[in-house]
């Protein structure tokens, strides 16, 4: 550029070296007559919307196409597991001091003894069994009469020194060796210190070689160690002759059972306080049916308090719980309580990588028999599982005091249970979302009014969680903040689920879910979807509500075939696809281009025209101006004293398309000063307001329209 004007220049000097017959002092001017090129440029699609955005179809025809991420919904706004916990007390009661035998004999030896005591040497009773019994001669035994054997001894103290009953129960068992029947028989039973009567009955008769039963409650008896016994009683002897040996007796066994105690003193023997299979129940909430759970990770917490002065041991199996198709099992001892304090057990057990069935005992019964011992096999259930606790004390030997308020607490928790996979029915959630998108589509058009001819958006969810639903559109409004202007969506889709398919269960957490593709497409037909996109927003307002097995009944229990997989997610998104025909009004479009111009190169330019030729393929009339800047980038002077008309390119009726561009050549003149403005700018700016012709009719946009320019300068040079 810089060459032709020095071309020129030397051109004229030496056509000045031809004139020397003028006057020295006169001062020239040439009209340079040169059309020289100053600036390109040209106003293209991309000024309108970004070329990512862009498609082209069939015969060039351009769309629009743009799409963005609204929500996600993952796992845990699906269903939580909550922390659970299963508490129990086993008090004193639940405990067993045992049951107690002791024997007493009364020998036909002991009646001739107390017959020689009463009697005499020469008693008749005394000499017939000795004598029998010494030389093996049967003899004929006369009545006795009453005999009273006091003072009985029965030490129990090496089992309890006593013990305060609630309730139980003592039987005393008459069994009659004597070859003679006993009337008349009393028995009574005292605690030795105290001397209350614990036991008292009336045998009115024991047949010879045989025995008799008598049981009497011991409810809000104390009973102590040491015990006394009497024993009254009769026989009328035999009815002729018997073999007789004096070792024959009446023996009385007390066995004291079925304790049920508010205290004791005693030496407890070995014995399970605990041996019990439930089923703990959780609740999920909202319809929630869990089958099975494969744990990504969580606990299982065991805290036991006793207050029981020996040591417990327990044992704990999860049969519901499995891990390599082995059941969950902790064992522990816990310390035995003291005066100060309870004994205290604490583990923890992380039971990530469990596969935990929550069918309850049905479905484990089904393969082990009855486990809870009622007889069936029990149907399956949800939210529930399996598991047998037991527990028990090893006896020291030493006598120890416990009282009801002694007891055994237990606490087994589950916490913070997260599942890798979850398997069952996922119930009723409802998640509403709401939020604010950038709409980057349409923002480079400022101020304009326009009109798109044929507006598709759609609304997309990609499921990955195995579960049925719906989404309604409960808001989506397009936001123009440039105008302030925003248009709410309406129409008929409004009000109708929009039903969400559920995937395929790939049955392994190591194979990703393919999601269930789901789309609506917003159209003319159902919505004012094209009036809200020709609002020209930058952003779009949405709130979408998801309902998880809408209309869906809950089904029969343990048949639910819900899945979920931990980090999958329902995802909603839109997508717009936009055939570009309009029709639009105060369209405008712009460009700035360098000046290819120094202040060196216009030293002797008077004056004269800048002349913007055009070539328009768009089927638009462009209002053309064109803006001085300064450095600063602002507007300063205007190239031309009113906006100048490029005409649109004319469609092919035909085709219509536009197949050649339409030229027009717009003359502004200049003077010196505004050429200065532009040489000290170095930069102009072109604006192009567009009205789409014919008026009132959408025009389809094609991917090579656009409307070139290029400014050349045809300058008056003053030459000296």
């Amino acid at each position: 550029m810089k060459n032709i004007y020095k071309i020129v220049f030397w051109f004229a000097l030496f056509s000045l070296g031809f004139q020397a017959c003028k006057k020295e002092f006169e001062k020239p001017n040439w009209d340079v007559g040169i059309l020289a090129p100053l600036a390109y440029g040209s106003l293209t699609l991309d000024d309108i919307v970004d070329d990512s955005l862009v498609s082209v179809g069939a015969n060039n025809l351009v769309f629009l196409s743009y799409g963005s991420d609204m929500y996600s919904m993952k796992l845990d706004s699906m269903f939580v597991i909550p922390d659970t916990s299963i508490e129990f007390t086993v008090n004193l009661e639940n405990l067993d001091i045992g049951e107690y035998d002791f024997t007493y004999r009364t020998s036909l030896g002991d009646i001739a003894l107390y017959d020689l005591e009463e009697n005499g040497p020469g008693s008749n009773l005394y000499t017939t069994i000795m004598n029998a019994h010494n030389f093996g001669i049967p003899a004929t035994i006369d009545p006795v009469d009453q005999q009273v054997f006091n003072d009985i001894a029965i030490d129990a103290s090496e089992y309890f020194e006593s013990v305060e009953i609630e309730s139980g129960y003592m039987d005393i068992i008459m069994n009659n060796q004597m070859p003679m029947a006993i009337t008349n028989l009393t028995f009574e039973l005292r605690n030795a210190d105290d001397g209350t009567v614990v036991f008292q009955d009336v045998f009115d008769i024991i047949p010879p070689n045989s025995e008799l039963t008598r049981t009497s409650s011991l409810e809000g008896i104390t009973l102590e160690g040491n015990l006394v016994g009497v024993i009254t009683l009769e026989s009328p002897g035999t009815p002729g002759d018997v073999i007789i040996d004096t070792a024959m007796s009446l023996t009385a066994s007390i066995v004291i059972r079925d304790l049920v105690i508010l205290s004791a003193t005693a030496v407890f023997p070995n014995q399970d306080l605990i041996d019990m299979g439930e089923q703990a129940v959780i609740d999920p909430g909202n319809g929630v049916q869990l089958s099975e759970v494969l744990v990504r990770e969580g606990k299982i917490n065991i805290d036991i308090y006793n207050t029981i002065q020996q040591p417990m041991h327990f044992n704990l199996k999860l049969f519901s719980a499995l891990l390599g198709g082995i059941p969950l099992e902790i064992t522990g001892d816990v310390p035995a309580g003291t005066v100060s304090g309870a004994g205290h057990f604490s583990v923890e057990k992380d039971v990530s990588d469990y596969y935990i069935n929550f069918r309850g005992v049905g479905s484990l019964e089904a393969a082990m028999g009855d486990l809870n011992g009622n007889g069936i096999i029990d149907s399956d259930t949800i939210n529930s599982l399996y598991y047998e606790i037991t527990g028990g004390i090893d006896s020291t030997g030493n006598m120890i005091t416990l009282t009801q308020d002694d007891s055994l607490y237990l606490n087994l928790s589950f916490s913070n249970i997260i599942p890798e996979y979850g398997k069952g029915f996922l119930g009723y959630h409802i998640a509403e979302e709401s939020g604010i998108i950038d709409f980057e589509v349409l923002n480079e058009i400022d101020g304009a009014e326009l009109s798109l001819e044929n507006v598709l958006l759609s609304l997309q969810i990609k499921n990955q969680i195995g579960v049925e639903g719906a989404v309604f559109i409960n808001e989506l409004t397009s936001i123009n903040s440039r105008t302030g202007a925003s248009v709410s969506l309406s129409g008929p889709i409004m009000s109708e689920p929009l039903y969400i398919s559920k995937p395929t269960d790939p049955l392994s957490p190591y194979t990703d879910v393919i999601p269930a593709n789901s789309s609506w497409l917003l159209s003319n037909s159902n919505s004012n979807i094209q009036e809200l996109i020709s609002n020209l927003p930058d952003k779009l307002s949405y709130n979408l509500r998801v309902e998880t097995n809408y209309n869906i009944a809950q089904p029969i229990p343990g048949s639910g075939t819900d899945f979920v997989y931990y980090g999958d997610e329902i995802s909603a998104s839109i997508s717009l696809e936009v055939p570009l025909s309009l029709k639009a009004s105060n369209l405008t479009l712009s460009d700035t281009v360098a000046i290819d111009l120094s202040s060196a190169e216009i030293e002797d330019v008077l004056g004269g025209n800048l002349i913007l030729i055009t070539d328009n393929y768009f089927p638009f009339q462009a209002e053309l101006q064109m803006f001085i800047m300064d450095t600063l980038n602002n507007i300063t002077d205007s190239l031309f004293l009113t906006p100048q008309i490029a005409e649109a390119g004319v469609v092919n009726t035909s085709s219509g398309i536009v197949d050649v561009p339409q030229k027009s050549k717009l003359v502004a003149e200049i003077s010196k000063d505004k050429l200065k403005k532009i040489v000290e700018a170095g930069y102009v700016k072109i604006v192009a307001r567009f009205d789409t012709r014919p008026v009132d009719t959408h025009v389809s946009i094609y991917s090579y329209y656009s409307i070139s320019f290029k400014l050349v300068a045809d300058f008056k040079y003053h030459l000296n």
